[in-house]
């Protein structure tokens, strides 16, 4: 069984889950939240989670290791409280990190859902594999503590297709080694190929903290979350920026920049990145056809649906069906 940390087991009671194990895959559960974990002791853990807050509390956290952390947070907003720290707030997005004695807490809502898969690799395990990978050395490029807000596209596909396999029940700790490797390899070439400016260019525009080039208030910060969860819920038809702009009493301005402000992409690039996520598990967990899939995330014309997968997912929706059912 994973070893928990002392946060992720005050996690589990809050949520109320339940444990079930199912050989490589840990599972905690109930009937509609799930944490999953696929743990190498000493080398890394693959975490998958799809939960709902039900009730407020604030979970502290404490890391005593040095670990490199990166994932996609699909949906959720958090609250965190670091020591001696102004409150933060992290958004839907990718993030890589260092994570070295971190502690502080996180602030919990009732009725929140949050929705992401990322990886916590011991850094020590890195170290080993610099001996015959010399190239990984790049990593240590990345300062500790500070998340970016950026990962390969490459990347983004990978933790797609691990989705679909730790929830089909499909992964196995041969498949997870491949893929740790392919991360590490296509982090490195990234931190490989930038000079010492163009990484401290990166670090300044891809941060945790917001960069404030339009100023916000709370409630219009709620109107763009708000806007975020619409979307997300209505990608066959979702409304225009100026119908959401009426509803939410917020300026299309201060919604179209304060929504690339806190979410890090446009409302039009983060509609079609949402879609094709969805087409994407789809098309591995489902039974519709190409055509049914393509309406089903709001393409009228499934050639049209079929470029756009194809360009994201370098496969048609048939071939990359076809090599996740492999």
């Amino acid at each position: 069984m994973v070893k928990l940390t002392e946060s992720q087991r005050q996690f589990i009671k809050e949520l109320q889950l339940k444990y079930e194990s199912d050989s490589f895959i840990q599972s905690f559960r109930n009937k509609d939240s799930c944490l999953l974990f696929c743990d190498m002791p000493q080398k890394y853990t693959l975490i998958y989670g799809d939960y709902h807050i039900p009730h407020d509390f604030k979970l502290t956290f404490e890391t005593n290791e040095k670990l490199l952390r990166f994932g996609l947070l699909h949906e959720g907003t958090s609250e965190f409280e670091m020591k001696q720290k102004k409150i933060s707030h992290f958004f839907p997005s990718a993030f890589i990190s260092i994570e070295n004695k971190l502690s502080g807490a996180q602030n919990m809502k009732t009725g929140h859902h949050y929705q992401g898969i990322e990886f916590f690799i011991h850094t020590s395990y890195i170290e080993s594999l610099c001996h015959i990978y010399p190239e990984l050395e790049s990593l240590s490029k990345l300062p500790d503590n500070h998340a970016i807000l950026f990962l390969p596209t490459r990347i983004t596909q990978i933790f797609n297709c691990l989705e679909c396999q730790i929830l089909n029940k499909k992964i196995t700790p041969l498949l997870l080694e491949a893929k740790v490797l392919e991360c590490l390899s296509l982090i490195a070439q990234e931190l490989n190929t930038l000079n010492d400016e163009e990484f401290l260019d990166m670090l300044e525009l891809k941060t945790l903290v917001s960069s404030n080039e339009v100023q916000l208030t709370t409630q219009e910060i709620h109107a763009i979350q708000k806007a975020h969860d619409i979307l997300t819920s209505h990608l066959d038809h979702p409304p225009s920026l100026k119908q959401l702009s009426d509803d939410l009493l917020i300026s299309e301005q201060k919604l179209s920049l304060g929504f690339k402000d806190l979410f890090h992409t446009t409302i039009g690039q983060f509609i079609k990145d949402q879609r094709m996520h969805e087409a994407a598990n789809l098309l591995t967990t489902t039974e519709h056809s190409i055509d049914e899939i393509s309406n089903m995330v709001g393409y009228s014309h499934p050639s049209n649906f079929g470029k756009a997968f194809k360009a994201k997912y370098l496969r048609t929706p048939l071939q990359y069906r076809k090599f996740n059912q492999r």
